[in-house]
């Protein structure tokens, strides 16, 4: 009985084996062109590696027979599709690529989509794979395996977004878009429910009910808080402005990792730097303007003072007229923290919260939330000792990562202080502010907003889109 059942697994076994056989000799032209018709170029990438696995096997009650067994998993580890071959030397490229195609249609879970590269687990399958690049080529796969890298030549980095929910990245045609506000993306509609009934983990109050309404709000202006008056600003307001374009432009402007600047799109080699203990020696001013912050140049300054008067500066038009500077400057990028303290104090405490007072106290004490690039920025924020000559102003910056080194720094200019606080602000007792501003970066909401009790109102930004927004919220302390 055992013999028979024996004879029989191994006639099952050279039955597949023949009719793989036959396929790959009848069908191979007509897969490969059904494949190519599917337009598997055409699917979103999801930021994910996919890895090409073959193990051999010993086939069920047989002591000798081996067959290959070929699988592609993500990074997790989930099997994607898999299929048996007869050997590794008779396996050629054709079937490789049908069942890399039947993974990217037709995934054991998930939608239809394609990885953003793929490796593969032995020298040998490697060396298949790229005696087909020029196949891969037309769904722009790259491929690798160890330091061997393949490109294919239509390939280039896409644009990935995220899911709300679950954070999933990959290009925007993978996802679906919240049908009211325009601004949130899921990747399915189980996440979208999630995110609705306020059941994101971690994150057990948030929903994307309470929001809706404001993002559509923010979306409904984003025509007018890109209507910037920079010369790059058709660049940097563009959707597809991704940080690989940012370090272009830094690099342009000859800014790019040098003092303050190295924190936007930083390079790995200052991923260890603490933010706080940029020293006078770590601040070398490129641009001219950077080094006339604070200073103003006599008669220049007394000329344009005729011209614009420090009451009528209301947006980057105006204060960059007002300080001479050149609208080719990137120079806005740093100063949209410091000026957009300019902005409330002049333009925003007064019209929301009329019980502040008929005029705002002279010495005013400012608590700024998530600090951690402003901690480097005391040359910057001395633009303020110019541009409020007659306020005496407090400024506390609070931020978890900022330097050990540098917690209860205080520096002193003119009519301002400036001092550094390592931590969560609310665990730190002290002189009630007047008011508190949180400093965040979000990407891709429209930037350009301060959120004042609900209100929203425009703000000094320079780049729209991609890489700068600031939320003010809550209550004045008085």
């Amino acid at each position: 009985m055992l013999r028979m059942k024996v004879w029989v697994a191994y006639f099952c076994h050279c039955l597949l084996l023949e009719i793989q056989r036959f396929w790959k000799m009848e069908y191979e032209d007509e897969i490969m062109t059904s494949v190519s018709e599917s337009n598997i170029s055409q699917l979103p990438i999801q930021d994910i590696l996919w890895i090409l696995h073959a193990e051999k096997t010993i086939l069920e009650d047989s002591e000798e027979e081996t067959a290959l067994i070929l699988s592609i998993q993500d990074e997790r580890g989930l099997q994607l599709t898999s299929a048996v071959f007869e050997s590794m030397l008779s396996l050629e490229f054709s079937s490789i690529f049908y069942l890399l195609s039947e993974a990217m249609l037709h995934p054991l879970k998930g939608k239809s989509r394609k990885p953003r590269c793929l490796t593969c687990n032995s020298a040998d399958l490697f060396q298949r794979l790229k005696s087909g690049h020029s196949k891969l080529d037309e769904i722009c796969l790259p491929i690798f395996y160890g330091s061997d890298v393949v490109v294919p030549a239509r390939s280039q980095t896409p644009l990935f977004y995220q899911c709300s929910t679950c954070h999933i990245r990959a290009t925007p045609d993978y996802f679906q878009t919240c049908n009211q506000c325009k601004s949130v993306r899921y990747c399915s509609e189980k996440c979208q429910l999630i995110d609705l009934n306020g059941l994101v983990p971690g994150d057990p109050k948030s929903s994307h009910q309470e929001w809706c309404l404001k993002m559509q709000t923010y979306q409904e202006v984003t025509d007018t808080l890109a209507d910037l008056p920079f010369n790059y600003n058709k660049e940097t307001t563009s959707q597809d402005f991704t940080p690989k374009k940012y370090q272009e432009f830094l690099v342009l402007h000859g800014v790019y990792n040098i003092g303050v600047w190295r924190y936007e799109c930083p390079s790995k080699q200052f991923s260890v730097w603490e933010y706080g203990e940029l020293t006078e020696v770590d601040f070398p001013f490129v641009l001219v303007e950077e080094r006339e912050l604070g200073c103003p140049s006599g008669l220049k300054q007394l000329q344009h003072a005729q011209q614009t008067e420090i009451g009528d500066i209301a947006n980057w038009f105006s204060y960059y007229k007002w300080r001479s500077f050149s609208l080719d400057s990137p120079i806005a990028i740093l100063l949209t923290y410091p000026l957009t303290l300019f902005y409330i104090i002049t333009s925003c405490l007064q019209l929301h919260y009329p019980n502040f007072g008929i005029e705002l106290p002279k010495q005013l004490v400012v608590h700024v939330i998530g600090a951690e690039k402003e901690a480097d920025m005391f040359h910057y924020f001395k633009e303020l000792t110019y541009l409020l000559p007659s306020y005496l102003l407090e400024i506390h910056l609070y931020g978890k990562k900022i330097s050990r080194k540098a917690n209860g720094w205080k520096k002193l200019a003119d009519n301002m202080s400036f001092q550094l606080h390592r931590g969560h602000w609310h665990n730190f007792s002290g002189e009630t502010p007047h008011f508190v501003v949180l400093m965040l970066v979000l990407v891709p909401i429209n930037p350009g907003l301060i959120l004042l009790n609900g209100c929203i109102k425009r703000t000094l930004l320079p780049i729209s889109l991609n890489f700068v927004n600031t939320v003010m919220t809550g209550q004045p302390c008085l």
